[in-house]
């Protein structure tokens, strides 16, 4: 298994630590549009996601410093994501669990602990917003809407440990090969650098041994899943031209469905049962 560059997984963003002192007179308000993620082309996602990501979204594995990690593949390269419209609205089905947590994320200090912390650049947290949730309670603790959101994103990174162990059993028995998307229309195949799916015949050729490690470590599912998921590659080359026509007719000045700014003025239905998903 060669080595690619690494992609970037999450579009930069200024997270900081929740405090008090800080954000005592902040409010959020739970998002209604996926704008925040147009741009992020890679979504990470755990074991326990694959079996409904896998029938709505390619997945691969992206490498970086820790090992590999699922990955939903949201675009055909970096800076687009194809299932946000321009007007922001999410399509095609299932939305990653790292995506719902917006505009929170636990971040690890240098002595290991995980702490809370917001998006200070979203449109959906601030001093200023006259509606919404407060961030913290008349007492000075977290509210216990927030909580709620702590315990979610806790949840999801012990997702992620148990994930990472499956990868790791993935890629020492060479079953992560660098991927590639076969474009109809392409004479040569997309190869998405920092990007790895299962090698098939690897896996399929593996000894008793090998293979029994893969299930004990959870691996099977995550491996069969993402070989399934590649079904989905001619949905997102669908979309791709459904977003260059849509840009082109805003930059024609279009006022299709009021502002011209939502791709549902193409056939969504038509393009989502191209691909099996309705």
């Amino acid at each position: 298994m060669t080595d690619s560059p690494q992609p970037a997984i999450e579009a930069p963003r200024r997270f900081v630590p929740l405090s008090h002192e800080r954000h005592a007179h902040w409010r959020w308000q739970r998002f209604d549009s996926y704008s925040f993620a147009a741009s992020q082309w890679l979504a990470p996602v755990t074991a326990v996601e694959i079996p409904r990501a896998t029938g709505r979204l390619v997945l691969g594995f992206a490498r970086d410093a820790a090992g590999f990690q699922p990955v939903a593949v949201l675009g055909l390269q970096p800076g687009t994501n194809l299932f946000v419209t321009l007007a922001g609205k999410w399509i095609g089905g299932y939305v990653p669990a790292s995506l719902r947590s917006h505009p929170f994320v636990l971040a690890r200090t240098s002595d290991g602990r995980r702490v809370l912390c917001v998006d200070e650049k979203s449109e959906w947290v601030g001093a200023d917003l006259a509606t919404g949730e407060p961030l913290f309670d008349p007492s000075g603790a977290v509210a216990a809407e927030v909580n709620k959101v702590t315990e979610f994103l806790v949840k999801l990174e012990r997702q992620r440990k148990v994930t990472a162990a499956a990868c790791t059993a993935l890629a020492q028995h060479n079953c992560l090969q660098p991927m590639t998307l076969r474009l109809a229309g392409k004479k040569e195949p997309l190869r998405p650098a920092g990007l790895y799916q299962v090698a098939g015949k690897t896996l399929n050729s593996l000894a008793d041994d090998a293979f029994l490690d893969l299930r004990r470590h959870g691996a099977l599912p995550i491996a069969y899943g993402q070989l399934l998921s590649m079904q989905h590659v001619p949905l997102l080359q669908q979309l791709a031209k459904a977003h260059e026509e849509a840009a082109a007719r805003e930059a024609a000045g279009s006022t299709l469905l009021g502002d011209g700014r939502d791709l549902t003025v193409f056939d969504w239905g038509g393009i989502l049962s191209f691909s099996g998903l309705q």
